[in-house]
């Protein structure tokens, strides 16, 4: 697992997380786990495949609190074709989707649950997706 800390083992870019969770040989997502809805204080980090976050009534891991924390995905999506893409979120409370740190979708409110989403026109090319 990828963790924060106040002295990652390498952290070249300073942002308290450590490298390995932002090499190039990562797959997936670099998630990024915040103990605050503001996103300031950073509890862990990880490689998530996708991104499916479903706490409950539980504490997403221990120390979080119920519902005063949040988490943020980054990825690199490669699209092979130009044309009309749609992204659709889910969320309970609080969500943001950034293409290329555009912001798509802006949804920043306590709310149950519901989807929200976005369709676009884009290029061929890489694009990062933050969430």
């Amino acid at each position: 697992m990828c963790t924060t800390s106040e002295s990652p083992k390498t952290d070249c870019n300073q942002n308290g997380i450590d490298d390995t969770c932002e090499s190039p040989d990562a797959h997936g997502f670099i998630a990024t786990y915040f103990t605050d809805k503001s996103l300031t204080t950073p509890f862990t980090s990880r490689i998530d495949e996708y991104v499916n976050l479903n706490a409950g009534v539980d504490e997403p891991w221990p120390g979080a609190g119920q519902t005063d924390f949040a988490a943020r995905w980054i990825t690199e999506v490669d699209l092979e074709f130009t044309g009309f893409y749609s992204f659709f979120v889910t969320s309970d409370d609080g969500i943001r989707l950034y293409l290329n740190g555009e912001l798509l979708i802006d949804d920043w409110r306590d709310h149950s649950e519901e989807e929200v989403s976005v369709g676009l026109f884009l290029q061929d090319g890489t694009y990062q997706l933050m969430l």
